[in-house]
């Protein structure tokens, strides 16, 4: 489906399922939407709705194979309520693609409910949201964003979250062989510019992603916590910048560049190489575990290598 240039009122999700919707281009092509109050809560609790492409969700009998290419998604979300499905791209989409989108005004960019596979988004801006950037939250695999710039988020800029939400088995809500590469993160304002929270087995996720000025937290963090699966997280890094990040939260915690935190199972292999952290407002790398579990789990074998820092607002 070709969508020509223009700007169109969309107030709702539209459902894309074996399909490719291409526009003009997204200075040219608009899909534009107010963000709307439910009549009702729907069952996933959201009580609000807004512009947005969303795949089916596997539950729902998903296909995907399909692909949005070039064209700008305006919203109009006007506060972060954490139930509400009012996002950019949506649902599960796999074997599909996403390129040349602008998501603006949303309350995140993109996020993925798993389980799905095989889906790359590229050379997409996604700013100016509420919460993430892009998010891929259980049972997402063999999934990637390359060439993409997010600027200004209320929380993390990338996100990999294995969501153990399925009792009993939590193999289905692994995230594996997910890769965020050659990206550009710029202020998020709450959390993380990239973040794996139990990255499952086998990660293998690798970034490339300048950044810069992350207020609240580390530009790269790697934890294991929030109800995610069990696992020891394997996380591969290489030639990350930072420039000017870590800052001093609100409450005086010191943040880092790049953390590795500790929180409810031992983190395990997650080597820097090629690595700089110019200028960083407090540390540039720091390991820490939770304060309730520092007896109980560690960071052992980390391995740095060719690690470059100029300048740092303590160590």
């Amino acid at each position: 489906m070709f969508i020509p240039a223009g700007t169109y009122q969309v107030n709702r999700h539209i459902v894309v399922d074996d399909v490719t919707i291409e526009g003009a281009g997204n200075w040219y092509t608009i899909i534009r939407g107010h963000q709307v109050t439910l009549a009702s809560p729907l069952p996933d609790g959201s009580v609000h709705t807004g512009v947005g492409f969303y795949g089916k969700y596997v539950e729902d009998g998903a296909v995907a194979i399909t692909s949005t290419v070039d064209f700008a998604i305006e919203g109009d979300v006007r506060e972060r309520v954490d139930t509400d499905q009012a996002n950019g791209v949506g649902g599960a989409l796999s074997d599909s693609s996403v390129s040349g989108l602008y998501i603006h005004h949303t309350k995140v960019g993109l996020w993925f409910d798993g389980p799905m596979h095989d889906l790359t988004v590229s050379n997409t801006i996604v700013a100016d949201v509420l919460a993430d950037g892009v998010n891929f939250r259980r049972g997402v695999t063999n999934s990637k964003v390359v060439n993409s710039f997010l600027p200004e988020h209320a929380d993390d800029a990338m996100a990999m979250w294995s969501h153990n939400v399925t009792a009993g088995h939590p193999e289905v809500d692994e995230n594996a062989n997910d890769v965020f590469d050659h990206n550009t993160v710029q202020t998020p304002t709450l959390a993380n510019g990239s973040r794996s929270t139990a990255a499952g087995t086998p990660p293998s996720r690798t970034t490339s992603s300048p950044t810069r000025s992350a207020r609240k937290r580390p530009t790269r963090r790697h934890a294991l916590r929030q109800h995610a699966v069990r696992r020891l997280p394997e996380v591969h890094r290489q030639h990350d910048s930072a420039r000017r990040d870590a800052r001093v939260e609100l409450e005086h915690r010191s943040r880092c560049d790049l953390a590795l935190r500790a929180a409810g199972v031992d983190q395990r292999r997650c080597p820097g190489h090629g690595d700089n952290f110019l200028q960083s407002t407090y540390n540039a790398i720091m390991e820490v575990a939770e304060w309730s579990v520092k007896d109980l789990y560690s960071i052992p074998n980390v391995h740095y290598k060719d690690i470059h820092v100029d300048g740092t607002g303590t160590s």
